[in-house]
C-alpha cells in the first residue's frame, strides 16, 4: 500500500511540474496575444482617423463599445479617463490608461515606451499625419513581436521540458 501512494503522488507531482510548464508557456502566448492586439488596435485607430472627421476622443468612444475591437480594455480605460478626468491633457490619460493594460498583460518595456511615445504626440498634428504616426507605431511594434517569437520557439519547449524535469528531480529527491 505505501508504494502505490508513492508511485500515485509521484505521478503526480510529475503532473503538476509539468502542467506547470505548459501553464508558463500559455502565459507567454498570451502575452503575444496582447501585442498583436495592440497592433491591431493602432492600425484601426489610423484607419478611423483617416477615414472620420469624428474627434479623437469619440473615435476612442468608439472602439471601447465595440464588442469585437482589438485592445478594447485599452479603449475602455482610455474612454473612462477621458470623460473623468477631462482638465487632464490627453497625454496623461493615454499614459495612464497604457500602464495600467501594460501592467496587466505583462507586456515587454520596448512595447510600453514605444506606445506612450504614440500616445504623448497624438493629437498634435492633422488626420493623415496622425494616421502615419499610428501605422509606423504599429508595424514597429509588430517587428518587435516578431523578434519576440523568434526567440521564444525554443525557450517554450525548454519550458515545457523543464516543467518535466523538475516534477522527476522532486520525485527523486522525495524517494
Amino acid at each position: 500500500m505505501p508504494m502505490i501512494v508513492k508511485l500515485v503522488g509521484s505521478v503526480l507531482v510529475v503532473l503538476a511540474c509539468t502542467a506547470m510548464g505548459f501553464s508558463l508557456v500559455r502565459r507567454e502566448q498570451e502575452r503575444y496575444r496582447s501585442i498583436e492586439e495592440l497592433c491591431l488596435f493602432l492600425m484601426e485607430l489610423a484607419r478611423l482617423i483617416r477615414f472620420s472627421l469624428e474627434p479623437l476622443p469619440s473615435l476612442l468612444a468608439h472602439l471601447a463599445e465595440d464588442e469585437n475591437a482589438p485592445a478594447r480594455p485599452f479603449a475602455e480605460k482610455l474612454k473612462e479617463l477621458l470623460d473623468e478626468k477631462k482638465s487632464q491633457p490627453f497625454r496623461v490619460l493615454w499614459q495612464e490608461a497604457a500602464e495600467a493594460y501594460v501592467t496587466t498583460y505583462h507586456l515587454p518595456a520596448a512595447v510600453k515606451s514605444l506606445f506612450n511615445t504614440l500616445g504623448s504626440r497624438l493629437g498634435q498634428a492633422d488626420s493623415d499625419i496622425e494616421a502615419d504616426r499610428l501605422a509606423r507605431g504599429a508595424e514597429e511594434i509588430r517587428q518587435l513581436l516578431e523578434a519576440m517569437k523568434k526567440d521564444s520557439a525554443q525557450k517554450e519547449k525548454n519550458t515545457k521540458t523543464l516543467g518535466a524535469l523538475l516534477g522527476v528531480l522532486i520525485v527523486i529527491m522525495l524517494l
